[in-house]
């Protein structure tokens, strides 16, 4: 709860600060392509025992995967993923979220336009959901995912934001959507960031 986690993308690399920053930051990660390796490091969520990091697309054979890596050592407990668009593929994975109680951590596939469902535990495939599109339950380059109180909620390059009710298995039922492609007040120019906080998204 005192420590927050910095994914320093162009260093291949995460650095965790005290809130106090009383103290040089922990430095997890190098640049590469063996387990606890990183390459382009970009979504980064953590639930109080694990981080679990998205890597970017990097290039041939580098990047495009989940990793789980043990908070108080950064030592590599589970990966998963290589570029693709099939099952246990990603293609330039963005922001992701995990749900301890419903054992699943969301991926945006940002380059598939789908959100994936992992296991929290090994980061086995559960599920993809959603397919290129404008219309409710579709995607277009979703880039940011976050859970609040059992919805999930999505923002993607049609500039909007998706919200899904979670079921018991930890699967997404589309409920509503808002925002839109403008400037104006609610309205949004590709969104790439999504937070609960007070209450408030």
């Amino acid at each position: 709860a005192d420590t927050f986690c910095v994914s320093d993308c162009g260093n291949h690399r995460l650095q965790l600060f005290s809130q106090q920053q009383s103290e040089p930051p922990r430095v997890i990660g190098s640049e590469g392509n063996a387990p606890g390796q990183l390459v382009e490091p970009h979504g980064v969520a953590c639930d109080g025992e694990a981080i679990f990091v998205s890597e970017r697309d990097g290039g041939p054979w580098r990047g495009c995967r989940v990793q789980k890596l043990r908070l108080a050592d950064g030592v590599p407990l589970a990966s998963m993923g290589v570029r693709g668009s099939r099952e246990q593929e990603f293609n330039d994975p963005r922001c992701l979220c995990v749900v301890p109680e419903l054992g699943t951590v969301y991926v945006a596939d940002w380059g598939n336009h789908r959100i994936v469902g992992l296991s929290s535990a090994d980061l086995a495939w559960r599920f993809a959901f959603g397919r290129r599109g404008a219309f409710d339950g579709e995607f277009e380059h979703p880039a940011a995912v976050c859970e609040h109180e059992g919805t999930l909620y999505v923002a993607d390059g049609v500039g909007r934001v998706q919200a899904f009710r979670l079921d018991r298995d930890g699967r997404p039922h589309f409920q509503r959507c808002f925002g839109g492609f403008g400037d104006a007040p609610g309205q949004f120019r590709g969104p790439t960031g999504l937070a609960v906080a007070c209450g408030l998204l």
